[in-house]
């Protein structure tokens, strides 16, 4: 499982960058439930950048660089600096989840667990 633990946007250099930073907005605090739903969610962001860069073709081409092993998501329009980012987003692996039980005869360990992936 993984967390969007913050996306971070950055003032538009044009309507494309705007228009991309509202969408990635929605992102922020969302919950991934695993490997193959991580694939997906990077997916949803190239095909929406290509999305944009397509309606938006007289303007500087929006690119997407993936780091820190597909953990940091980074777009950026024309050439990769700091003044040209659009938006960064990044993204923790789920370390476990913290429940309360008042039946602790039927969960792990008593009243309240912590159950470690």
């Amino acid at each position: 499982m993984y967390f969007v633990s913050y996306v971070n946007t950055y003032k538009p250099l044009n309507n494309a960058c705007k228009e991309l930073s509202e969408w990635v907005s929605a992102f922020e605090n969302l919950l991934i439930k695993d490997d193959c739903s991580l694939d997906a969610f990077h997916n949803e962001i190239d095909t929406e950048v290509a999305m944009i860069n397509a309606k938006n073709p007289r303007v500087r081409k929006i690119n997407v660089h993936r780091y820190d092993g597909g953990l940091g998501v980074k777009a950026f329009a024309g050439d990769n600096s700091d003044y040209n980012n659009v938006f960064i987003i990044s993204i923790r692996k789920v370390k476990g989840t913290y429940a309360f039980s008042e039946r602790p005869a039927l969960e792990k360990g008593g009243k309240a667990w912590l159950q470690r992936k």
